[in-house]
């Protein structure tokens, strides 16, 4: 991501946000079913709050966010 942004890439800029989703599914996928029940609560309630504050931060700063991405 940071590549992108110093190359001025599109193409990078949008596969380092892709490599960032990488890790979230990975969680999801596999993490979670090997973590006891205690941890696997804490790592859901973790990244429910990051992707709340994701949200939030969009919702606020979409139109910046969407020129910087879409900018060639």
């Amino acid at each position: 991501l940071v590549g992108g942004i110093v190359i001025k890439s599109q193409a990078t800029r949008i596969g380092g946000l892709v490599l960032l989703i990488i890790p979230i599914v990975k969680v999801f996928a596999y993490d979670v079913f090997i973590l006891e029940t205690v941890y696997r609560a804490i790592v859901f309630i973790g990244l429910g709050v990051l992707l709340l504050i994701g949200g939030y931060l969009y919702q606020r700063y979409r139109s910046v966010i969407r020129e910087f991405i879409l900018a060639k």
